[in-house]
């Protein structure tokens, strides 16, 4: 069960709060002590450390009628795991080659064979494949092909659970290989996806949502709903995706995370496998 972070990040709104957790990383101290560092009366202290306290972020013993207080580091633990995930779920739509510098409200960007734009809470991808649409659509409905080329360059997909029928699921992890990403290195990505439609080689429809290892959805992450579409052209297929989020704003935090430069990378690995 996810732990609930709010009295954590309550605890740490202050900005004299977060001061007294600086200081107390380094040392065990009294309130009047603190007090006298911050420049602040002891009154006041002790209705911020009482706030710290009740969080479970600080210890307090009495020596000789005097609080001292220290920092309980296990209490930080929580913040670090949230951290860790926010940013595994940043790396999982991030640009790893900066294929775009952004995407403009109803203006198309057009870079060789792929162009994206936006149509009021739906952000639409394009991209042509020189090979026939079964192929296509098949690299998109086994989940042996989905791992060839799924994620963006210099990660590795593992994919969990795959029901490619209406209202089966699919739960899969990314995983960073490259270790030229840095930090990103070792860090895994979960998604989860439901089927809601499925036109064999025209069209898959489906919801896409960050999740843990769990499958476990992530509230604090947009949930889109993603149509595929599979189009035949000459000498090949045009490929249209459609994600739509609730409202502008989860459309533009997916973009800020960046979806497009994300799904680009994707998209270049499939051409390789199915192009060649």
């Amino acid at each position: 069960m996810e732990e609930n972070l709010s009295p954590l990040f309550h605890a740490l709104a202050d900005p004299n709060r977060l001061r007294i957790i600086e200081l107390l990383r380094h040392e065990d101290l009294t309130v009047g002590a603190i007090a006298e560092r911050l420049d602040i009366s002891q009154p006041q202290m002790s209705k911020q450390l009482r706030v710290l306290y009740d969080a479970g972020l600080v210890s307090v013993t009495i020596e000789a009628n005097r609080r001292r207080y220290a920092l309980n580091r296990q209490a930080l633990k929580p913040l670090d795991v949230w951290r860790s995930r926010l940013e595994a779920e940043t790396a999982r739509l991030e640009s790893v080659g900066g294929v775009f510098e952004s995407v403009k409200t109803r203006g198309d960007i057009l870079m060789e064979t792929l162009k994206s734009y936006v149509e009021g809470n739906t952000l639409v991808v394009e991209r042509s494949f020189n090979a026939p649409r079964a192929l296509v659509f098949e690299a998109f409905s086994t989940p042996a092909h989905l791992e060839a080329w799924w994620g963006p360059a210099g990660w590795k997909t593992e994919v969990h659970t795959f029901e490619f029928e209406p209202g089966g699921t699919w739960h899969y992890c990314m995983t960073c290989v490259d270790k030229e990403q840095g930090d990103y290195y070792g860090m895994e990505s979960w998604g989860k996806s439901t089927f809601l439609e499925i036109d064999p080689h025209r069209k898959i429809v489906y919801t896409d949502a960050f999740s843990d290892a769990d499958g476990h959805v992530n509230p604090e992450l947009p949930v889109m709903t993603i149509t595929n579409e599979f189009v035949d052209i000459p000498n090949g297929t045009l490929f249209i995706s459609r994600s739509e989020f609730t409202d502008a704003e989860s459309l533009q935090q997916v973009v800020d995370m960046g979806a497009v430069e994300g799904f680009a990378s994707q998209l270049e690995r499939l051409d390789a496998i199915v192009s060649r």
